[in-house]
């Protein structure tokens, strides 16, 4: 049934039905009857919370209605099983199985995937391959202990048994520009790798032209959580070596590992803010983009930094490195070096980028508007579409 995304929204979201189902399983969540059956191993918060949606708290509440929109148009009765389901007693067989599996959720892939030996099997992977990723995490992890003592909490490493899951697999739909950090990760596993781009917030406006408010040295620091995996550690520590620079770190508090070392330093330094987890529908945000002319992360490894490319959509212009998965248009990059000399390189980079001229500066956020508008909630499902049009042609025939 071909529904617009906000049809097939209200098609479901104020369902009895729905809102009566178990919390780790949403069977039919299409409402249909189509021979075809497909499961989605990922959450089942949206379907339970309509109001995530619309709120974009996080765009993959979105992606996953999306999903399920679109193995409806491809003829599919789709049920949703939540990521969080450490057993489960299975009632129907599948066509296809389409699992998260990446940046520590999705432990049970395999085990799940294994009850279905006739059913086409894709990877949903919005990270780096696992090992690859967990040893960057590590990484990480390892040099913040060498400097402020233990990590209780190490988050985004995968406990999913990936090795047997990729030898059953038969694709894997990889976020990010083809070649790029995440996609080219999967490549050494021989199976096909299908790009696809994540969408951010439809409600971002660009701030371009915005001569007035121009401070060269102003940098945003924007995420959800995983702060020591994502290296604000890093960023904080160069910051405090550059005062004439201002940082402004908007993120949850969820890493106490990381705020219980670093509350009395933020709290101490007068060039560094911390907002906490910001609305981006908000006017503090747009103002926040407005004060900020770059953005500032450098991830152990990542996907395709949603974050950052939120940013983006508002020409703020990002300051990252390779892992983070985003192409910089050309503005300073944060180097692959070792961990040690990374708060040493987030320097470099930063007072690289301070000193372009405005004129330069302007032509790069130009440029990383226009960048951006290849992610958008039009270029997740077009992408995915056409991988999964390519699964049906391969496999359904």
């Amino acid at each position: 049934m071909n529904y617009t995304f906000n049809n097939f929204f209200n098609k479901f979201s104020f369902s009895k039905e729905i809102s009566q189902n178990s919390e780790i399983f949403i069977e039919n969540a299409n409402n249909v009857n189509f021979k075809r059956r497909a499961l989605l191993y990922y959450k089942t918060d949206p379907f339970l919370h309509p109001e995530l949606v619309s709120a974009y708290s996080h765009p993959n509440n979105w992606r996953i209605v999306e999903l399920v929109r679109l193995l409806d148009l491809l003829g599919f009765t789709v049920d949703v099983l939540d990521r969080k389901a450490e057993e489960f007693d299975f009632k129907n067989t599948y066509d296809l199985f389409l699992g998260l599996g990446s940046g520590g959720s999705g432990r049970n892939l395999a085990k799940y995937a294994m009850h279905f030996p006739n059913a086409i099997k894709i990877l949903y992977a919005t990270t780096a391959e696992p090992k690859l990723s967990d040893a960057a995490a590590m990484s990480r992890y390892e040099y913040f202990e060498r400097r402020h003592g233990p990590v209780a909490r190490k988050m985004r490493l995968n406990q999913l048994d990936f090795d047997s899951f990729i030898q059953i697999a038969d694709y894997i739909f990889a976020i990010g520009e083809k070649g790029s950090f995440c996609p080219s990760s999967y490549e050494k596993f021989g199976k096909p790798v299908l790009q696809w781009y994540p969408n951010t917030s439809p409600v971002i406006t660009p701030r371009l032209n915005n001569a007035k408010n121009y401070v060269s040295t102003n940098f945003i620091c924007l995420l959800g959580d995983g702060i020591i995996y994502k290296g604000v550690d890093l960023i904080i520590d160069s910051f405090i070596n550059m005062p004439e620079f201002r940082l402004s770190v908007c993120c949850s508090r969820s890493d106490t590992d990381f705020f219980h070392y670093y509350d009395d330093i933020i709290n101490k330094t007068n060039n560094i803010t911390f907002h906490g987890f910001i609305d981006i529908k908000s006017d503090f945000f747009k103002e926040l983009c407005n004060d900020n002319p770059f953005s500032i992360l450098c991830s152990a490894s990542e996907g395709c930094c949603t974050s950052v490319a939120t940013l983006m959509r508002a020409g703020v212009v990002p300051i990252i490195n390779h892992s983070t998965g985003i192409d910089t248009c050309g503005a300073p990059i944060i180097n692959t070096v070792p961990v040690e000399r990374l708060t040493d390189e987030i320097e470099r980079a930063c007072r690289a980028a301070a000193s372009l001229t405005f004129e330069e500066y302007t032509e790069l956020a130009y440029k990383t508007y226009y960048s951006s508008l290849k992610y958008t909630q039009t270029s997740f499902s077009t992408t995915i579409l056409a991988a999964l049009n390519r699964v049906l042609s391969e496999k359904f025939q």
